[in-house]
């Protein structure tokens, strides 16, 4: 155990395995210096839970996420390009799984580790 590490210990319990989604892939971005606004990683989530593009545009707008189906494809052009998801077939994305381990179950718990790296050799265990 290392002496210069403070630990926190904390439980976030959030309403919906949607929102811990969300939270993860906010994470995820910010830590490889992806800038999304969170409308664009609400879509992200969407795609997380539905690989089919027409069905997740016709979300994203109905929730307000975006405005047209056009800047819904814009955006998820956007995505494939940055590497976030990738094409599988035609009309359907998948989330990378360096963002996100593919999950099917209705709830979802993530074990994170997370420290500032300005000195790898003192990463805590």
């Amino acid at each position: 155990m290392l002496t210069d590490v403070d630990m926190v210990n904390s439980t976030i319990v959030l309403k919906d395995k949607q929102s811990v989604v969300k939270l993860l892939l906010y994470i995820k971005f910010f830590e490889k210096g992806i800038k999304l606004t969170s409308n664009e990683i609400s879509i992200v989530a969407l795609i997380v839970d539905n690989e089919s593009k027409k069905e997740v545009i016709d979300e994203a707008i109905r929730l307000k996420y975006v405005k047209s189906v056009q800047s819904g494809e814009n955006f998820i052009s956007k995505l494939v390009r940055l590497g976030v998801i990738s094409k599988i077939s035609p009309g359907k994305r998948k989330v990378g799984s360096e963002y996100l381990a593919e999950t099917k179950a209705p709830y979802l718990a993530v074990n994170l580790k997370l420290y500032n790296a300005t000195n790898q050799s003192k990463k805590p265990s």
